[in-house]
């Protein structure tokens, strides 16, 4: 076990033993720390471990802004493949009860793009594709639009992208040159009130437990910290 999750596992056995005083003071030295960094949306306020892309209390990035779309490689994306990518998910997803708000694609080997591994973004929910795009016979439109971006520029070891779903999307950004975790951690704004505590709540996956963490902390809910 890295020193790194050492430190977590000490973060959250203090936290599930503090009182409502005392809790503020230590996720505060957590951040100073940088185990964790705070949402800087001011109606969330989620901490979130380190390295963690995005908020899983409401989805920002972690630089403190809403997410937009990243687009891949050294290069300007041709418009046309990018919009044939956003229209093919879009139609994917047409059937569903609630559309993702934005689809990451994080890349290690494979055929292209199209073997990246992809993920649905649901507010903070995260909901991984399993086998994400793979097959070409189940996926044709997406397939296709995934190879014209591959041919364009075949994606290198870890890089990542993004597109939003919303028609509202911010203009993208290259992805190359700034791949893994934030390097620095945004400053706190307040606190999330929940029920018996009065300070900033920790939602994420509990590795710790095994179990899901829930979606705010009550008084009777231990704090925990999310680990990989």
């Amino acid at each position: 076990m890295s020193a790194r999750d050492n430190g977590l596992i000490v973060l959250d056995r203090l936290l599930n033993r503090a009182d409502s005083e005392a809790v503020p003071h230590i996720l505060a030295a957590a951040r100073a720390a940088r185990y964790l960094w705070q949402c800087a949306n001011a109606v969330c306020g989620a901490h979130n471990r380190r390295g963690q892309r995005y908020c899983t209390g409401c989805g920002w990035g972690s630089n403190g802004r809403p997410v937009g779309d990243i687009t891949p490689g050294n290069y300007e994306v041709p418009k046309r493949k990018w919009a044939a990518l956003r229209q093919a998910l879009t139609g994917h997803f047409a059937q569903d009860e609630q559309r993702p708000d934005a689809v990451v694609f994080d890349y290690q080997d494979g055929p292209g793009w199209r073997g990246a591994q992809v993920t649905a973004m649901y507010g903070g929910r995260a909901e991984p594709i399993e086998g994400g795009f793979r097959d070409r016979d189940r996926f044709e439109a997406i397939g296709r639009a995934l190879d014209g971006l591959t041919r364009f520029e075949k994606p290198g070891s870890y890089e990542h992208m993004r597109i939003v779903m919303s028609a509202r999307a911010r203009p993208a950004r290259p992805s190359r040159g700034a791949p893994g975790a934030p390097s620095g951690v945004p400053r706190s704004r307040g606190a999330v009130t929940v029920p018996g505590k009065s300070c900033p709540v920790i939602r994420g996956p509990v590795a710790l437990t095994g179990g899901p963490a829930s979606e705010r902390a009550g008084a009777d809910t231990a704090y925990a910290i999310p680990i990989e």
